[in-house]
């Protein structure tokens, strides 16, 4: 509802504001406009928010004051809105009950807008005191990144208010002034600066602007989404040799440290950092506004945030490194390499700067080792998007991992997939423990991975799992084989035994092994949990079953052999286990102490070493095996050692058990007769 109030037919100038319940801030505001206002011609439009303080008595007696009483509340963008749509000036001024204008500060406006030199000025922006705290310092504020000048209030054509659409009135409290100067920046007009003219803000703090608070992130996420694809394009604009001149001392220090990297001037707008409250904080704003930037395809402007970022090593050399190498991301070449060296100088920790300067043909070794003509990297070697990272299409000749017995923690399966994936034809992947030398480590070419890994991939139901196979065997001794050491190991001492009897092998499958053991002339039983295929079953009778759990009756064997089966029992996805059963191996070892009859021997072989690699199978150390065998008196235990040379040695529990498959040419291994007490 608008008070028909004795209005100037065609003012010059209106006054736009909304009140609530401010009655004393109002009646020195409106006086303080008409003293301003003298010589003239004017009018004052006031938006009054349902008053109940006297303020609506006040307004509607006012001459020359529209006042506009609203009917519901809906916010100080919409009560703005109504002004600004019922003053019927030429220029159309907005302020805040709670401010003090300077003296001269309307007419000063008035010229400003007036002069032939400023038609294509849209807004002229007042000035404002930056906070409650200093009414002093008064400032031009910004908008976005690259930043764009706006006015807090200011006076704007009536041509140009009516051309943008008045105010966005989806905005309820914040933004709108923002982004009213930036629809007049869109719309072909320019934001200027009014010489000489000052507002005072007081930042009255009642319970309206303490409860609108709430409203500033929704406001501050809606001018993001109008605005931020066009900021660059509004920024190039923006800012013309006058504006930086009448702008650059009015700009609060955040915002002029942004429009100077902007306008690519790095030395200036790295020490007007020096002016913030926590100057560091706002360095990684920059570098951050950089990245997005450089990630949104505008690596030139993200260039000049760059440049701003090197000059503070004092405030952080890291920071400062990894801006050093976003920068040389965003070149090429020669220009590429010296930004690369930079990042490295200030932040040695930049693995993928090393790797970018790194020559051709590239060997990379990850575990904090240092190789001769090796680049050194470190990351989560399980990561596959890291790998990707790092190497950027990058392929290597080598890739060493070198003293790194947390490999058994990692998922090696990535490890070597992601290893396969970056080295070039004819190269090499190389693991040894701590201290070896490039000609200590065990090699393995990725064309005998793969062909490793395929010939095993039935057995496994991941393609991953055979490729771990693969490379097991591809960096194995040529001609090393465990069953060499293990099948004449049982076979001796079987036939050492002094009488025959019944036999049960677990684990047959297709090993000659029972039918060696029949031809000793033992009554030989065949179990596996798949169909054995015996290269030569005459004599053996064959069983299908589990040995966690088998149909036997107790007491039912002489003699029990089980030649590298255990480590496979109860991994999941090996032989069509679907399903993990950790401790089905002693769960199985239960079940031969059952079968076996009272003096009973069992003659049994184990991978031996520092842990698991699954699944491919367990490896035990003297722990895990006394556990194993805790039911049965240990009547011999004896342990080799794989050699580089393809050759077994004899070794002590100690070593077999400290053996790391991956770091060694192959596990070890543990022998053992077993005896159950008559």
């Amino acid at each position: 509802m608008i008070n028909p109030a004795r209005r100037v037919a065609e003012p010059k100038l209106s006054i736009v504001f909304a009140t609530r319940n401010r009655l004393r801030l109002l009646e020195e505001t409106i006086a303080a406009v008409r003293g301003e206002c003298a010589g003239i011609s004017y009018e004052i439009v006031v938006v009054d928010g349902l008053s109940s303080d006297g303020s609506s008595e006040f307004l509607a007696a006012q001459p020359d004051v529209a006042h506009i009483l609203e009917e519901r509340l809906e916010g100080c963008c919409r009560a703005f809105d109504k002004g600004f749509r019922a003053a019927r000036g030429e220029l159309v001024c907005w302020i805040n009950d709670d401010v003090a204008l300077s003296p001269g500060c309307l007419a000063r406006a008035v010229a400003y807008m007036d002069d032939p030199a400023n038609a294509g000025v849209g807004i002229g922006a007042l000035p404002l005191s930056t906070s409650a705290e200093r009414q002093d310092v008064y400032v031009i504020n910004c908008t976005g990144q690259p930043p764009v000048p706006y006015a807090d209030m200011g006076v704007i054509r009536g041509e140009a208010l009516r051309s943008v659409g008045y105010l966005t009135t989806a905005f309820r409290r914040f933004g709108w002034d923002p982004d009213l100067s930036l629809k007049v920046w869109a719309g072909g007009w320019r934001v200027g600066i009014v010489p000489g003219a000052r507002v005072t803000h007081f930042f009255f703090d009642d319970d309206m602007r303490r409860t609108h608070e709430h409203l500033r992130d929704d406001d501050t996420h809606l001018l993001d989404a109008r605005w931020e694809a066009r900021m660059a394009d509004l920024a190039r604009q923006a800012w013309s040799p006058e504006l930086v001149a009448g702008a650059l001392p009015l700009l609060p220090p955040w915002n002029k440290a942004q429009v100077l990297a902007w306008l690519d001037r790095p030395g200036r707008a790295a020490a007007a950092l020096n002016a913030l409250d926590d100057p560091a904080r706002a360095l990684e704003t920059l570098y951050n506004d950089a990245l997005r930037l450089h990630r949104e395809g505008d690596p030139a402007t993200a260039r000049k945030l760059y440049r701003v970022v090197e000059r503070r090593a004092d405030l952080s050399p890291g920071l400062c490194g990894w801006a050093h190498f976003k920068h040389g991301e965003s070149l090429s070449g020669a220009a590429a390499r010296r930004e690369f060296a930079r990042a490295l100088a200030h932040n040695p920790g930049i693995a993928k700067a090393r790797l970018r300067l790194a020559p051709d043909p590239l060997r990379v070794v990850f575990g904090g080792a240092e190789l001769p003509g090796y680049t050194p990297l470190d990351f989560d070697l399980g990561d596959d998007e890291l790998w990707g990272y790092y190497f950027d299409g990058r392929k290597a000749e080598a890739i060493a991992i070198v003293g790194a017995p947390a490999l058994l923690d990692l998922p090696v399966q990535s490890v070597l997939a992601n290893a396969l994936r970056f080295l070039t034809p004819g190269s090499r992947l190389l693991v040894g423990p701590s201290g070896a030398g490039e000609g200590e480590l065990h090699a393995a070419a990725p064309q005998d991975i793969l062909r490793h890994a395929r010939n095993y991939r039935g057995e496994f139901a991941h393609w991953r799992d055979a490729l771990l196979v693969g490379w097991l065997l591809a960096k194995a001794p040529a001609g090393l084989n465990e069953r060499e050491i293990e099948w004449p190991w049982v076979l001796e001492r079987a036939a050492a035994l002094p009488g025959r009897g019944r036999l049960l092998d677990v684990g047959s499958y297709a090993t000659p092994l029972p039918g060696d053991l029949s031809a000793l002339g033992f009554s030989t039983t065949a179990l596996d949990i798949n169909p054995p295929a015996l290269p030569d079953p005459s004599g053996v009778e064959v069983v299908v079953g589990d040995i966690r759990g088998t149909l036997f009756d107790a007491d039912s064997f002489d003699v029990i052999t089980c030649v590298s089966t255990l480590e496979h029992i109860g991994v999941g996805l090996r032989y069509g286990e679907t399903a993990s059963d950790p401790d089905g191996d002693a769960r199985a070892m239960d079940e031969i102490f059952r079968l076996l009859r009272p003096g009973g021997v069992a003659f049994v072989t184990v991978p031996c070493g520092a842990g698991d690699v699954l699944p491919v199978n367990k490896c035990y150390d003297s722990a895990r095996l006394g556990a194993l065998f805790a039911k049965f008196e240990t009547a011999s235990a004896e342990f080799r050692m794989a050699e580089p040379d393809g050759g077994w040695r004899a070794a002590t529990a100690e070593e077999a058990g400290a053996a790391h498959w991956w770091l060694s040419p192959w596990y070890a291994l543990g022998l053992f007769v077993l005896k159950k007490a008559p």
